[in-house]
Parts: structure tokens; C-alpha cells; sequence
């Protein structure tokens, strides 16, 4: 990826809407899809869509869960050539408001700063909303393959096959031990 915006949003603003549940159906138009085709650093990207639903755990955090569909083209990493890969998979995420009180200016004292690596931090509330775009590209960016493969691609190993007589290579080194022939 080559920078941190995928520049596909779409805010909803939880709180502006009367109640605690509201589903969401988000598509991208044509023009995201080619901004998020360079952004993930695939050929294409041909469909996305997702159907979401935003509840409200609290007055400062939303939950995020549903699924996404993603029609794309990868290059496979045997062949070289671009195929069409169908991908879909869970979205999930949690947002929370920041909170409102300003920095403290004073020194803290030293206390011990506790990571917990199994808990995602929630994305950060807006004041317009929070960005369902976003997080609909980061899962796609997850259920990317690492090394993508065309069904049929296979590997010609007869062009690379070894020849019948290999260097020697140590060959180098016996020119160094004799030495050399000029009379001196």
C-alpha cells in the first residue's frame, strides 16, 4: 500500500440518528475503485460492497459488524498473469469518541504501560462520524492472499533444469594456490 488513506469513506454520524441499531449497505462507485486499486497495489479492484450494521454501545462507542464482497484482479505470483479472484469476508470494528478534557502540561509519574496485543483499539469517533469506508478497505486489505495463484498456474521447471556438468565452486580457489608461471 502506498500511503495510509485508502480515500474511500463513507461517515455515518451514530449519535445524529434517533436509534441504537442502523444498517448500512455501502458501495463503491467507479472512481474509488480505481483509488483503491493503487492503494492496495492490485491491478483492479471491479466490485465492493459491504451490509453493515452500526449499534451504539455506549453515548461514545459504536460497534461495526457485517459482511463485505469484493470482485478483484491480482497478478499470481507463479505465472505472472492477471486473473479475477471473487473475495468476502467478515467486517468488524469498534469506534469510540475521543475524550474531551485537554492534554495535562504537568509531568506524570512513571507508571507502568500495560499492551494488551488480543484487544483492538477502537478507531477514533469524528466529529462527522465514523468512516465505514475505511474500515470496509482495511478488511479487504486483510483478505488479500499474500501470494496470489491462478487456479492453473503451474511452474515450468524445464527451461531451469540443471546442466549435465556443474562448476566447480572451488575452482577459483586452486588458481590462487599455484603459482603463477611467468619464470620468476
Amino acid at each position: 500500500m502506498t500511503n495510509d488513506d485508502p480515500k474511500f469513506h463513507r461517515w455515518v454520524d451514530p449519535a445524529g440518528r434517533g436509534a441504537v441499531k442502523s444498517h448500512h449497505k455501502v458501495e463503491a462507485a467507479p472512481a474509488e475503485l480505481l483509488t483503491l486499486a493503487a492503494w492496495l497495489g492490485i491491478p483492479r479492484v471491479f466490485a465492493l460492497r459491504a451490509d453493515l450494521e452500526v449499534e451504539r454501545v455506549s453515548s461514545s462507542e459504536v460497534a461495526v459488524s457485517g459482511t463485505f464482497f469484493a470482485d478483484v484482479e491480482l497478478t499470481c505470483g507463479v505465472s505472472l498473469e492477471d486473473f479475477r479472484q471473487k473475495l468476502d469476508g467478515p467486517v468488524s470494528g469498534r469506534f469510540r469518541k475521543p475524550d474531551g478534557r485537554a492534554p495535562k502540561h504537568e509531568a506524570e509519574e512513571a507508571a507502568e504501560i500495560v499492551i494488551d496485543l488480543d484487544t483492538e483499539e477502537p478507531g477514533e469517533w469524528r466529529p462527522q462520524g465514523v468512516d465505514l469506508g475505511g474500515l470496509i478497505a482495511e478488511e479487504l486489505s486483510l483478505a488479500l492472499p499474500e501470494f496470489p495463484r491462478k487456479p492453473d498456474a503451474t511452474l515450468d521447471l524445464t527451461e531451469a533444469a540443471a546442466p549435465d556438468e556443474k562448476p566447480n565452486p572451488f575452482a577459483v580457489l586452486t588458481r590462487l594456490k599455484t603459482p603463477p608461471r611467468d619464470g620468476t
